[in-house]
Order: C-alpha cells, then sequence, then structure tokens
C-alpha cells in the first residue's frame, strides 16, 4: 500500500459477491435448469457452478470441481435417459 497524496479521490461501494458463475440459473436435484416456477425446462441441464448448490458462497478447496464431476454425471445420467425434449 501507498500513501493517497494528490487528489482528486474517488471511491465507490462494494459489495460482498462471487467471482464465479454461481448466480441466475438454478438447478434441480436431477441437474435440470428450472424456470422461475421451479419446473424443469426440458433439455436443459447444468452442472459445475452454474446453479451451484452453495448459492453465493464461492465453495473453495475444491468444492467448484466436485460439483462439476458429481453434477455432470448426474445431469448426464438424467439426459440420456429423456425419450425426447
Amino acid at each position: 500500500m501507498i500513501p493517497l497524496e494528490n487528489p482528486p479521490y474517488c471511491a465507490v461501494e462494494v459489495w460482498p459477491g462471487a467471482p464465479a458463475t454461481m448466480r441466475g440459473l438454478r438447478r434441480n436435484s436431477r441437474g435440470q435448469i428450472v424456470n422461475a416456477d421451479g419446473r424443469p425446462i426440458p433439455g436443459l441441464y447444468g452442472c459445475g457452478e452454474l446453479g451451484s448448490v452453495y448459492g453465493m458462497l464461492y465453495p473453495g478447496g475444491g468444492g467448484n470441481i466436485t460439483e462439476c464431476i458429481a453434477f455432470g454425471r448426474i445431469a448426464g445420467e438424467h439426459a440420456a435417459a429423456e425419450k425426447s425434449w
């Protein structure tokens, strides 16, 4: 850190947030992306941090990789089992 010696100074308010793609879409236990009413969108699946089970928390320590592996398999199995979209 260095001293701020020469004005003008500017500032912005900073809120805690996530450094990844954990916001936006939500998924269910089958890896299906769901709409605002919680109903699955046919043929749309997600895994990893997209629709993360951690919500707005960053899953450091490998939790994000675990989610990629676990939900990649879950979503893949359910997508392969679908008869049609």
